[in-house]
């Protein structure tokens, strides 16, 4: 199959027809495979994505229709208008490979924080100083990039330990909870009771501000996508694998939210916790025993390192196919791809450096910080709302009628609720957190949206002549047929 032809028919992919014996006699163009097609089983890919996501059940229904390393840059391209799906792709990948980097940045810097609150722990004199915390994130981001690419044949097996590893920490740190805390707060005070220092009135947008962490762990639902030329059958392994993690990380996440309600007794030590992070000032209030808030500050570093890593290995698969469909400039470096350690090395040091170059924001104000990260999760919704809108506007007569996730007459309402929901969230994610807003406590994450925007839209007219739609995965040929 001809991997050169760039026409405008070869870019408008047609969903029915990606997946139809009829369209490859037809000339439809295929990606071609590069990346070791069977690095990643089912089990491993769940490590992978466990580790970051807990995924909205709307966006499984694209990984069954046609298989793409781009995800919803892919997905984008598919189900826009002809005229618009070459932009809006594009904006998609890039905004996409962005909050994917941001995300990988910002895990390596709450493990540095981790990092020096085990310092804090163990010796009470300590006080950490900003370049540690650095130090210590670019020590986290470099591990990641060496697992990544020298040792990425331990990654699967990784992967698969830490499905094992997470759900047990969980659940130990669960049991010492709710064995350790008394007495523990009543049903009322857990679920009723509002604590609002926040400044504003309303204890309704008080309540919306404080799920705002919690979508840290539903922000990238898209996670293996990327990694689609790297498993078998990805057209019903990815799918699978987006529902396992939801399942996983849906109820373990609500079991260890009434967890942490009922056993948060001592709301006001949070103005100043312990080792400056709220999850240890609540395992101390349930138990002051310093073997038990060490475990638990161990358990974090290791889950925010994991995340880091896993978190590397999709950008650097977003960074590396959006290269290669000329969404870059030195598209042909940033695509490469080492012949003997099938990974795309170069994407991967890219990432990395930027990922470290955005950890220098540790020296800046915290609120920028965080405006950094938080506008991760801003431009992810905005890539996850793109398609699924056009899905609902195209409705699914164009869709196969057969395919490994089919959600039936619940699609549609499912699709409408994923876009209230992420309009809701979006809104919330650039609306200040305290009042009076003040320049110092300001949420910066609209403004650094903004800009991403801009740059998105500069590259745009440098590339706009050569970016292509990425082009779905030859099915039969993955799987040697």
């Amino acid at each position: 199959m001809d991997k050169t032809d760039k026409s405008p028919s070869t870019m408008d992919v047609n969903l029915e027809a990606t997946l139809t014996e009829a369209s490859r006699s037809e000339g439809q163009v295929f990606e071609r495979i590069e990346l070791k097609q069977d690095r990643f089983s089912t089990l491993s890919l769940i490590g992978v994505h466990f580790s970051i996501t807990a995924a909205p059940i709307a966006v499984l229904l694209y990984s069954s229709l046609v298989t793409g390393v781009g995800g919803q840059v892919f997905w984008t391209g598919s189900l826009a208008p002809p005229r618009w799906a070459r932009l809006l792709s594009y904006v998609v990948g890039m905004l996409t490979t962005l909050a994917w980097t941001l995300g990988a940045a910002g895990a390596a810097v709450y493990s540095a924080n981790f990092y020096v609150a085990f310092g804090m722990v163990i010796i009470s004199s300590y006080t950490p100083e900003l370049y540690q915390i650095y130090v210590l994130s670019a020590a986290t981001i470099i591990l990641a990039t060496t697992f990544n690419t020298l040792g990425v044949r331990l990654l699967p097996s990784i992967n698969k330990v830490m499905v094992v590893f997470l759900n047990c920490a969980a659940f130990y740190v669960f049991v010492v909870l709710l064995a350790k805390t008394s007495p523990k707060n009543s049903a009322k005070d857990a679920f009723l009771n509002v604590t609002n220092e926040t400044g504003w009135s309303s204890d309704g947008y008080v309540f919306l501000l404080g799920f705002l962490p919690g979508l840290l762990t539903m922000s990238v639902p898209d996670a293996a996508s990327h990694l689609a030329e790297e498993v078998p059958n990805p057209e019903r392994t990815i799918p699978l694998v987006m529902f396992g993690t939801t399942c996983l990380n849906g109820i373990g996440g609500l079991i260890m939210v009434f967890a942490i309600i009922f056993c948060t007794t001592h709301p006001e030590n949070m103005s100043d916790p312990l080792g400056h992070q709220a999850a240890l000032q609540v395992a101390a209030d349930a138990w002051d025993n310093r073997g038990w808030i060490i475990t638990v500050t161990c358990i974090m570093v290791v889950v925010n390192s994991n995340a880091t890593s896993a978190l590397l290995t999709g950008a650097s698969r977003l960074l590396w196919a959006f290269a290669r469909t000329g969404g870059l400039p030195a598209g042909r470096i940033f695509g490469r791809t080492h012949q003997s350690l099938q990974v795309p090395v170069v994407a991967v040091v890219a990432c990395s450096t930027l990922a470290a170059s955005l950890s220098l924001l540790v020296f800046g104000p915290y609120t920028v910080l965080n405006g950094i990260f938080g506008s991760s999760i801003v431009c992810l919704n905005v890539t996850y709302w793109i398609p699924i809108f056009f899905m609902m506007i195209k409705g699914r007569k164009t869709l196969p009628t057969k395919r490994t996730f089919n959600m039936g007459h619940a699609g549609p309402f499912i699709n409408a609720l994923a876009l209230a929901w992420l309009t809701l969230t979006e809104v919330t994610l650039c609306l200040p957190s305290y009042y009076p807003v003040t320049a110092s406590g300001m949420n910066w994450s609209p403004v650094v949206f903004i800009g991403l925007l801009l740059a998105t839209f500069t590259n745009w007219f440098v590339v706009k002549s050569r970016y292509e739609i990425p082009k779905p995965i030859y099915i039969e040929q993955l799987h040697g047929n």
